[in-house]
């Protein structure tokens, strides 16, 4: 099911997101999975991402490659 809110130059499964990182939840420092708050450019809203990040930093834009779960 597409998601036209979020998606931008996204492929069948997936959606990209642009946006800043807003908030760092958990990182472990071995392997760089994070739990991230992420504000969506455009429409503000805050989203839990989980993936990794090689330090992660506040305030920092980034563009998301993913799928969308609930």
């Amino acid at each position: 099911m597409k998601n036209d809110k979020f998606s931008h130059k996204a492929t069948a499964n997936q959606v990209v997101l642009s946006g800043v990182l807003e908030r760092v939840v958990y990182t472990n420092q071995e392997n760089g999975y994070s739990v991230v708050k992420f504000k969506v450019s455009g429409s503000g809203e805050l989203l839990t991402v989980t993936g990794n990040f090689t330090n992660p930093s506040i305030g920092t834009y980034y563009s998301l490659r993913g799928s969308l779960k609930s």
